[in-house]
């Protein structure tokens, strides 16, 4: 089973889009499509619905397993080197901009480096508070 911080950020923008659809895209009198907030679903047609597209991005558990076993440790055998060595080099650029005064658009690959780093960040962050009571996480939302 994967994790939320396993996917990218085209998948999450997927998985959104997916559950958005289903509860609000209705069609109208002449059968085109619409957005409807007024759309009427069941409970257990959105719940369906969700679990088939968790399933589809393998985030549903294999089987029972304790909680803490999903958790991703922090090790430096984890992380990819080339994309580490990129996400890297963004960062430099952007210090280097920065230090220009230039404004830079991250297009989205780079967006992709940086959330990347962010999710790392979060799992360093999230073994310091589970293994030492260190509260370093931040609720900062990008």
């Amino acid at each position: 089973m994967r994790v939320p911080r396993d996917l990218s950020y085209h998948e999450l923008q997927q998985i959104v889009e997916s559950i958005q659809s289903f509860l609000y895209i209705d069609r109208d009198d002449d059968e085109q499509e619409i957005w409807n907030p007024d759309k009427e679903w069941s409970l257990g047609d959105a719940c369906d619905h969700v679990a088939y597209v968790l399933s589809r991005y393998d985030l549903v558990p294999d089987d029972r397993q304790p909680l803490r076993a999903e958790r991703q440790q922090y090790t430096l055998g984890a992380i990819d080197g080339p994309m580490f060595r990129k996400q890297r080099e963004l960062l430099l650029r952007l210090i280097s901009v920065s230090k220009e005064g230039k404004a830079h658009a991250a297009n989205h690959a780079e967006q992709e480096l940086l959330s990347g780093l962010v999710n790392l960040t979060d799992a360093i962050a999230d073994q310091a508070h589970d293994e030492h009571g260190i509260d370093c996480l931040l609720d900062v939302r990008l």
